[in-house]
């Protein structure tokens, strides 16, 4: 009995306990460090963000937003991977690898949170460990971009255990609010924390008196009110509002209902995906809508008539749950993927997550004392469905994992299971045109435009794969419809003049190899017009026209670039030409009268000025 309890003791020792946090950790989540970087955001915040690839940066990175939309403000993050851009250059391994230690971080901390508020140790260890090896975490974790998430849960995981500890040390108290801060300067959402505080305070606290309740948060909202500022005087403000109170309302009940999603991926996480999004609802009067109302009224009405059988701690991490959904609840942001749908990200339950597994964990605490009361079932019995449940999780895990590692097998499962996510299947497209699969990467942007035709990543995408595929002007027809592609404009406008020098020098090529032809050379007109070459444009369709003198195209764009060029008395004469070559009128006909009348009209020749007005009126 002696050697049996001394192995007990051994395997419930904190030590032991937070080994096997670690280990499990690194067992479940090393399938992630053999994927290179893959998402968007991969690209935009790390390969091509030259900030991060130099010291002297730094005071510039706490001074723009992240991605550089002015929506988001996120220094840390990208101080993090300046940090490892420095000492392993882009070397993806060790960026996952951070990820997996910050988790570790995170896990060890709220193991000992958990210890010091419940006096129970391995109560504290289950929580760890279900926010250790759930694989709804996958997403934050196994992706770099998750970094934000990471760091923000660890520093405000950090920052509630001071505070917690401050009760009994005074000084912890100043670091609690140091790790608040950092958590700002990793992600948005921290600005909850003092909510989360505030219910501390009044839940669990209760025998403080008023003032001391409320005096020790002030400098806690202090600091959200200044991080504020501070945005604003950086000019990083923008947000997406929704464009009615109705609209607003709608996203709301849109969130709710995926609030049951994420309670059921909780406990019972299947068909988990990457990006995560949802209809949002259209109508107050569908079946789904007041369903949902249903339940949370119900579920609000539950807590209210046994909130005196709750205990305190409980309530207060039922806030926790909710508090940290405030930022997303879709009621004054508009948390949108594409029109009409809506982020339900399971990233956003990383910390979230802690509320629900303290309290399933208390819920089966309650259970097992229930069941030694009334023995129903065998203890035993329990502990086997326990660690069932805690295998089940580590594997898929581990499953997820596996997705993630290769990031065209993760897009593509998300996609089984959202086929309307425009994200998703642009990020699919970009994956496929990165191997060098452009016929792939054009169908995935074609499908994404048939549900959002105005997407402009997957217009830019979609001409890119058709110029890489050597379908040059088609490429360039598609980049020629975007009129104004907002913050995508540098990415447009460099794409399309890349395509125009491909196009170039294909028809350059043509001549070298004694295609002496008066379509190339109309072709070259055209795009040394709209690489604004104007001499070696004119030069060009002067060229077609001396092969083809009468090839009508080649002689207006003449007459019109010389207009343009100031040399009015050269494009009267090409104008003419224009009329002379062919009887049959047509729109350019009336066009080329109109510019006939304003340029004699400038030069003085009233008459004929006059006669061209007539002719274009006539026609």
């Amino acid at each position: 009995m002696k050697i049996n309890s001394v192995k007990k003791e051994h395997f419930q020792s904190r030590p032991f306990l937070i080994m096997a946090l670690v280990a499990l950790i690194l067992s479940a989540y090393s399938f992630a460090l053999q994927d290179h970087f893959k998402t968007m955001d991969d690209v935009g915040s790390i390969i091509q963000n030259e900030w991060i690839k130099d010291a002297t940066y730094l005071g510039d990175i706490f001074k723009s937003s992240y991605f550089g939309r002015n929506s988001y403000y996120r220094p840390l993050v990208s101080v993090s991977y300046m940090l490892e851009y420095h000492f392993f250059g882009l070397d993806a391994f060790y960026y996952y690898l951070d990820n997996i230690f910050i988790h570790i971080a995170s896990c060890v901390i709220l193991f000992f949170v958990i210890r010091r508020l419940f006096r129970r140790q391995m109560l504290a260890f289950g929580v760890a460990l279900l926010f250790a090896i759930h694989p709804v975490q996958w997403e934050a974790i196994t992706n770099i971009s998750g970094r934000a998430i990471l760091l923000c849960g660890f520093f405000i995981i950090k920052s509630f255990h001071f505070f917690v500890i401050s009760e009994k040390k005074p000084r912890s108290y100043f670091t609690a609010i140091i790790f608040f801060c950092t958590a700002l300067l990793s992600k948005e959402s921290a600005a909850m924390f003092p909510l989360i505080l505030l219910s501390y305070q009044f839940f669990v606290r209760e025998e403080l008196s008023l003032k001391k309740k409320i005096l020790p948060l002030i400098p806690f909202f202090a600091m959200d009110l200044i991080y504020v500022i501070i945005r604003r005087l950086l000019g990083i403000t923008h947000f997406f509002y929704w464009n009615s109170p109705q609209e607003s309302l709608l996203g709301f009940l849109t969130f709710l209902r995926s609030l049951i999603t994420h309670l059921r991926l909780l406990v019972f996480p299947v068909d988990l995906q990457f990006d995560r999004s949802r209809d949002l609802f259209m109508s107050f009067l569908n079946g789904e809508v007041l369903l949902t109302l249903t339940v949370f009224i119900l579920a609000m009405a539950a807590i209210f008539k046994l909130r005196k059988r709750i205990p305190p701690l409980a309530l207060f991490f039922l806030s926790w749950f909710l508090i940290e959904f405030i930022p997303v609840c879709q009621l004054i942001f508009s948390i949108g993927v594409q029109p009409g749908r809506i982020s339900t990200a399971e990233h956003f339950l990383y910390v979230a997550s802690i509320g629900i597994f303290v309290l399933m964990a208390l819920l089966w605490e309650k259970i097992e004392r229930v069941n030694e009361n009334k023995k129903f079932v065998s203890p035993k019995l329990l502990k086997w469905v326990v660690a069932a449940f805690y295998l089940f999780l580590f594997i898929t895990t581990i499953q997820q994992n596996i997705y993630a590692s290769n990031e065209i097998a993760m897009f593509e499962r998300s996609l089984q299971l959202s086929p309307q996510n425009a994200r998703i299947r642009n990020s699919l497209a970009f994956s496929y045109a990165k191997l060098g699969d452009f016929a792939e990467a054009e169908k995935h942007f074609r499908a994404t435009l048939s549900v959002v035709p105005n997407d402009g990543w997957a217009i830019i995408g979609l001409g890119k794969s058709l110029v890489d595929q050597g379908k040059f002007w088609e490429g360039i027809q598609v980049y020629e419809r975007i009129n104004n592609a907002g913050g995508l404009g540098h990415v447009h406008e460099g794409n399309l003049k890349a395509a125009y020098r491909l196009l170039l020098q294909e028809y350059e090529a043509m001549l070298q190899q004694g295609r002496d032809d008066y379509l190339i050379y109309y072709s070259l007109g055209i795009i040394y017009s709209k690489l604004d070459r104007i001499q070696e444009a004119a030069a060009a369709y002067q060229k077609s026209i001396e092969r083809k003198p009468d090839f009508k195209n080649s002689v207006f764009n003449l007459a019109s670039l010389l207009e343009a060029t100031g040399d009015l008395k050269k494009a009267v004469i090409y104008y003419e030409k224009v009329l002379a070559l062919d009887k049959e009128t047509d729109d350019r006909d009336v066009y080329v009268c109109r510019r006939l009348a304003a340029i004699y009209a400038g030069l003085g020749n009233q008459r004929k000025a006059e006669a061209y007005s007539r002719e274009a009126g006539a026609e």
